[in-house]
């Protein structure tokens, strides 16, 4: 077991420096400004089936074109640095985040807390990515903050919908945190935190008929209840999150966003300790997650998996 949990440490590691492999960042001459609207189609696009360092140099290209439009500029940029962070380009999203931060100093009044609100974001998922549960509370609720200055009257759908992404986002913030600090009286109250924001964003998202975030917080609600030992609330918790999951990946015609659904379901065959079971399903996971350019954290997080499953004395 022992063996086990240094190789874990060094996955740990791996997953808080980042992919090995960079992301090579240029302009393709194919691009023009004039078709950008084509350009972004194809990009969100490629995004949904995972390729996210071919997206990347898509939003690279608008961002370094663009030289009139700061609005724009800034959608671009803020793009760029989620798909690095898809693809674990740490360094390099922070790169591009400090740009936007100085670029953020050309806009004013509701624009700019929303782009201020976007890096906030971004830094609370580099944070996620490195294992830094309490510095992505902090940029998150920063981000939630600068939304939250927006009147009301004023808020267009984008900004209720960042909300709620920063919402989930905090309550795994809060999970992650009870499992590193499970044993104190404060990792009970992060649970529980995580717990009633997974309920109240799962109930947000299924009112707006958003199919993916429904899959991820019934995903993330059934590492709340395994947490627990809650064997009944986490069966069904998991069987939610198949379904809604399998109903994405039928209406985007794509079956990348699966390898979701094979970590939880090894998560959960662990739990009930299914050796056979848990190794079959992050194997599946890993079919997901190993082309080059792809989710880096699934791919180690499959592999984490596939430890734990090959720890089990069954």
């Amino acid at each position: 077991m022992s063996g086990n949990a240094n190789l874990t440490g060094l996955i740990d590691k791996a997953q808080e420096a980042g992919a090995i492999k960079r992301i090579r960042l240029e302009v393709l001459p194919e691009i023009k400004l004039r078709d950008k609207n084509s350009w972004l189609s194809k990009a969100q696009q490629i995004n949904s089936f995972g390729d996210y360092s071919q997206s990347a140099i898509i939003y690279f290209s608008l961002y370094s074109l663009e030289k009139k439009e700061p609005e724009r500029k800034v959608f671009y940029g803020i793009s760029l640095a989620q798909e690095l962070i898809n693809a674990s380009n740490l360094g390099e999203a922070e790169d591009v985040l400090k740009q936007i931060e100085k670029l953020s100093q050309k806009t004013k009044g509701i624009l700019r807390l929303r782009v201020l609100s976007a890096v906030f974001e971004k830094k609370g998922w580099i944070a996620d990515c490195r294992g830094l549960p309490h510095d992505e509370i902090r940029y998150l609720e920063k981000s939630r903050r600068s939304i939250a200055k927006i009147p009301l009257i004023q808020r267009d759908k984008e900004d209720q919908e960042r909300l709620l992404t920063i919402e989930h986002f905090i309550g795994r913030a809060f999970y992650k945190r009870n499992r590193k600090n499970f044993r104190t009286d404060r990792a009970i109250g992060d649970l529980m935190e995580a717990r009633r924001l997974f309920l109240a964003n799962l109930k947000a998202y299924s009112k707006i008929g958003r199919e993916d975030a429904v899959a991820f917080n019934n995903a993330w609600l059934t590492r709340v209840a395994m947490a627990m030992s809650d064997t009944k609330e986490a069966k069904k918790r998991v069987a939610l999150a198949k379904k809604h999951f399998e109903r994405v990946s039928e209406e985007t015609s794509s079956n990348h966003i699966l390898g979701h659904y094979y970590r939880i379901a090894s998560e959960f065959a662990i739990f009930e300790k299914k050796k056979k079971e848990a190794v079959e399903q992050a194997i599946k996971a890993l079919g997901f997650t190993i082309p080059s350019g792809t989710y880096f954290n699934g791919t180690m997080e499959a592999v984490r998996l596939l430890l734990k499953a090959s720890a089990i004395n069954k």
